[in-house]
């Protein structure tokens, strides 16, 4: 059965893990091309929700700039104590 990427059961999952499924299962149906980083050119990314009502529109970035979008001001520490 060949089912569009959104048509996937949405029930129990979270907008957030919703979205990293449907880029998933759209890539491995061939619906969605991974791309290159958009910052540097490398070939190993990962996908980016700039905008999670949007599942599909990602930005191709790999895992240094991914890191770099979600703490712009550097990486976040967690105290132990």
């Amino acid at each position: 059965m060949d089912r569009k990427p959104w048509e996937l059961p949405q029930e129990s999952l979270k907008n957030k893990t919703r979205c990293q499924v449907l880029v998933r299962h759209a890539v491995k149906i061939g619906y969605l091309e991974k791309g290159n980083c958009e910052d540097c050119g490398d070939e190993n990314t990962e996908a980016h929700h700039p905008d999670y009502t949007k599942p599909l529109e990602v930005i191709w970035l790999c895992s240094l700039h991914h890191h770099k979008r979600h703490y712009p001001n550097g990486p976040q520490v967690r105290s132990l104590g």
